[in-house]
């Protein structure tokens, strides 16, 4: 399983879990006194919100340096949340064009751990959403 990316940017490294959503009908219901049923007029498909969730990884050889790096990739993330168009590549190495990243955000604490004498781990959980422009 891959890493999920947006814009190459890889959005979660351990546990990666994507949600898909239904792409929206676009659509208008009118409806008149007296008359049964409603009149429909259509307008296309609208687009499909993707939500994301998974870790992110920071590693050093101290334990405020792991976690500097993590911080590092957050803020890093967060700045693709700029409201420019990129593609998404999903957990089974699929491209998405014209995605929009919405939000990205820690959805818990930062975990530390020590992986070997010189070596440490820091570890958060991640949320993130996407908005696809045209899910045709």
């Amino acid at each position: 399983m891959a890493n999920p990316t947006f814009h190459s940017m890889v959005l979660t490294t351990d546990s990666p879990h994507i949600v898909w959503g239904s792409p929206q009908a676009r659509f208008q219901a009118v409806t008149v006194p007296s008359v049964d049923g409603a009149f429909i007029s259509r307008y296309g498909i609208g687009p499909r919100q993707i939500m994301g969730m998974g870790f992110l990884v920071g590693t050093s050889t101290t334990a405020d340096l792991a976690q500097k790096a993590l911080k590092l990739s957050i803020r890093v993330s967060q700045g693709y949340v700029n409201g420019d168009l990129a593609a998404f590549v999903d957990t089974d190495a699929e491209s998405y064009s014209g995605c929009l990243l919405t939000s990205y955000q820690p959805a818990g604490p930062i975990e530390i751990e020590q992986v070997s004498a010189s070596s440490f781990r820091a570890r958060c959980a991640v949320r993130f959403s996407i908005l696809q422009q045209d899910p045709s």
